[in-house]
């Protein structure tokens, strides 16, 4: 499969966030994140690389939901 697959995890990752981060880093050579980002940090840093090398197609996350909304409801289903 190989880089092919990375707008495609990318894509994954913005829509229903998780754990991408190894694979990522593994089949692009890069990591944007920082030793210390906080899982929805590590999203947004990924997310903002591939839109950066035009991996990301912004026209179809406009009709995705709010990656942020998401967030917000991670974080309520973990407090409760």
């Amino acid at each position: 499969m190989g880089k092919a697959v990375v707008p495609l995890i990318l894509h994954s990752l913005a829509k229903q966030p998780d754990h991408w981060f190894v694979a990522l880093k593994a089949l692009t050579d890069q990591d944007p994140t920082s030793p210390n980002s906080s899982f929805e940090e590590a999203v947004e840093a990924w997310l903002s690389w591939g839109r950066q090398e035009g991996l990301i197609d912004v026209t179809i996350l406009k009709n995705e939901p709010d990656l942020e909304a998401k967030s917000r409801g991670r974080k309520m289903a973990e407090i409760l």
